[in-house]
């Protein structure tokens, strides 16, 4: 696998496929539409080096996701990164203060950079 592989976690599928095009460039890509489906995801033994969630979702949201994935001692915990469109969001992040929370519009460079290191991560 040459490109760092990003799992998009947001359940607006129109945020969800203009994010997906952009890092399609440089990264693969896949995308899920909730917390649940995420998880199911991982668990089939998929190899991610970059979980971007969406803070705020339906049901549960990128803060519960990782608290999940932390009780659980996950690998992929220090692969998550938290998007927000509304800055009040990101007080709920604040809990976790290892975790990127990146705001909508998000910068591409930067995600780039952290899937680049979570790939790195992943081969070390």
């Amino acid at each position: 696998m040459d490109k760092p592989r990003i799992l998009l976690v947001d359940d607006d599928l129109q945020v969800t496929r203009s994010l997906a095009r952009v890092f399609r460039r440089t990264c693969e890509v896949e995308t899920v539409l909730s917390v649940e489906d995420a998880e199911a995801f991982l668990a089939r033994g998929e190899e991610v080096h970059l979980i971007l969630c969406d803070l705020l979702l339906p049901d549960r949201g990128g803060v519960d996701f990782y608290r999940s994935l932390k009780k659980e001692g996950s690998p992929f915990t220090d692969r998550v990164a938290f998007m927000t469109g509304l800055g009040e969001d990101a007080q709920d992040a604040a809990v976790f203060p290892e975790v990127p929370c990146l705001g909508k519009p998000l910068n591409i460079d930067l995600v780039v950079e952290l899937a680049r290191r979570g790939r790195q991560r992943a081969l070390d």
